[in-house]
């Protein structure tokens, strides 16, 4: 009898540990997913500086600027946007920092399309020509 106890009190004692562990655990995920978020926006910040600092001594406004102004912005509304909290939520990411992510794969996809629309448009050529030889009688 007094074994048994002995056992029940252990095995409470080792779920309330893990409970506390997975606690603690979790805790410091938070803190390390807030300091990187802290570090992104910081880099953010010092190359919209940069940028605007260089188009002060240019005397223009660089495409750089601009990008980082509008990103900016859309960052900033889809932060406040119920629906943008939702699917950021469910891809357990935070909002602005998904625009982020967004608005850097526009650019990104904005700035390849040069080189990847013309090898799109040759492979739909060549797989309409392959499907036309192919109905052909010979």
């Amino acid at each position: 009898m007094k074994r048994n106890n002995v056992d029940k009190r252990v095995e409470k004692n080792v779920v309330e540990m893990r409970r506390k562990l997975n606690v603690f655990m979790n805790e410091k995920k938070m803190q390390f997913n807030d300091r990187k978020i802290r570090l992104t926006e910081m880099a953010r910040e010092r190359a919209a500086a940069s940028a605007a600092s260089h188009a002060a001594i240019n005397g223009q406004s660089s495409w750089k600027m601009r990008l980082y102004t509008w990103t900016e912005k859309v960052a900033e509304k889809a932060a406040k946007n119920e629906r943008w909290k939702n699917i950021a939520k469910g891809l357990q990411v935070p909002p602005k920092q998904l625009a982020y992510a967004i608005g850097e794969g526009l650019v990104f996809y904005k700035i390849t399309s040069p080189i990847w629309m013309p090898i799109e448009l040759y492979g739909i050529v060549k797989v309409l020509q392959w499907r036309n030889a192919a109905r052909q009688p010979q």
